[in-house]
């Protein structure tokens, strides 16, 4: 009792300290804003994606019916508005002597097929500044998407499953080590971005872990002129902590991620150029996962191994006031798992049964930063095969996808 009883002093004397840490400037500025967003999108085939079929991934693959027809060979029409988005933003306190601001954003896109056009939460986050020196508490982009390097394609989805795309809650600290060189570190969990397991897509996997994962990243350069950068992390999740006769078992995986990225601008032209590489990396929306490589029947506990994946992307953007054209390439490559799968052993992975997939995608935009007109040309292939015992696949058969879209894009 006399430990709880001196807990509760503690955090009592640190509330009432926190009105004299927290100094209000004269008048807390908020500023509102947002985009109402409406696509009308035409596909040639049937895809897997994401939201009904509004962030594209790769072609659905061919499925033969008793007559010899593939059922994914159908065109598909969809209008969408579910990112239409509102934001806040706030800031004009102080704590501790760096300058507070904060941001909270959300859209309609739901975080799961059914709750499709329910109210979502993307962004929500405090920034504590002291100039050189920042802290990021709350849900913000995942630091593998690098936001001073990121695809600009209309379409939504930032062009996953090349490249990444996720938001986490987290803790980050960054350090502006010279006025060119920058430094931070991440501590992160998951949250609408999940790994997969026996459970299916759930945060569960990394909260056994008792661990946070860890991302570090350096950038140097200037936004404005030419930038080079790396980010690489690693987390460990438990894929269960029962097994299937209900004992307590010691399970994990441990798995590692990192890309590279250069970015060159000038007064007319933007030119990005990046490399990923990822184990384990279905919560970033990319190809891959882990799989079950060894079962001890004694004991009935597994070992897991994770499925790695490379991709690399690039892309082209005028700079005109008015009219601008965009270039997007890319490819994601599956690179297999780096032990055998047990004989019989689950896999829980993204695409197992694709070799790679391809995209290139030129789109017009027509207007300036509060209006714009997007038209977008998607081609997408998948090579879909026969996986082997690492996962590698063989015997590939490419499948395409013709996706036209038109983006009308209100910014206020």
């Amino acid at each position: 009792m006399k430990s709880k009883a001196y807990i509760l002093i503690v955090v009592s004397a640190l509330f009432m300290m926190l009105p004299s840490l927290v100094k209000a400037q004269e008048k807390v500025k908020v500023e509102v804003g947002g985009f109402v967003s409406t696509e009308a999108i035409y596909d040639s085939r049937k895809v897997v994606s994401a939201r009904e079929g509004d962030v594209i991934l790769y072609p659905a693959p061919i499925v033969y019916d008793a007559n010899g027809v593939d059922i994914n060979e159908k065109g598909e029409f969809s209008l969408f508005s579910i990112h239409s988005r509102l934001r806040a933003k706030a800031s004009g306190a102080e704590l501790w002597g760096g300058k507070l601001s904060s941001l909270i954003e959300f859209d309609f896109v739901g975080n799961a097929n059914d709750k499709i056009g329910l109210v979502r939460l993307r962004h929500a986050m405090v920034k504590l500044d002291y100039g050189k020196t920042n802290i990021i508490f709350g849900q913000y982009w995942h630091p593998m998407f690098i936001t001073s390097c990121y695809p600009e394609v209309s379409s939504w989805g930032s062009a996953a499953p090349i490249s990444v795309l996720s938001r986490s809650p987290q803790i980050r600290l960054s350090r502006n080590i010279t006025d060119k060189f920058t430094a931070s570190i991440t501590a992160l969990s998951q949250l609408d971005y999940k790994s997969s397991g026996p459970l299916g897509a759930s945060t569960a996997y990394i909260h056994q872990s008792s661990l946070p994962e860890f991302d570090v990243h350096l950038e140097y350069g200037k936004a404005d002129k030419a930038l080079i950068g790396i980010v690489s992390g690693t987390k460990s999740i438990v894929p269960r902590e029962l097994n299937t006769d209900g004992n307590s078992v010691d399970e994990s995986i441990r798995s590692y991620h990192a890309a590279a990225y250069v970015v060159l601008k000038s007064k007319l032209l933007t030119f990005k150029l990046q490399g990923i590489y990822a184990q384990n990396g279905s919560d970033l929306t990319l190809l891959g996962g882990y799989a079950v490589s060894d079962v001890n029947t004694q004991t009935n506990t597994y070992e897991y191994t994770p499925v790695n994946t490379f991709s690399w992307w690039t892309e082209l953007i005028t700079n005109y006031p008015k009219v601008n054209f965009g270039l997007f390439a890319g490819m994601a490559k599956n690179l297999g798992s780096s032990d055998p799968i047990a004989n019989g052993g689950a896999v829980y992975a993204r695409g197992s049964d694709i070799d790679y997939v391809t995209r290139i995608s030129p789109r017009l935009i027509l207007g300036n930063k509060d209006v714009k007109v997007m038209l977008e040309l998607i081609q997408v292939y998948a090579g879909y095969g026969t996986a082997d015992s690492k996962l590698k696949v063989s015997d590939v058969e490419q499948v395409g996808n013709t996706r036209l879209q038109l983006h009308v894009k209100y910014s206020f």
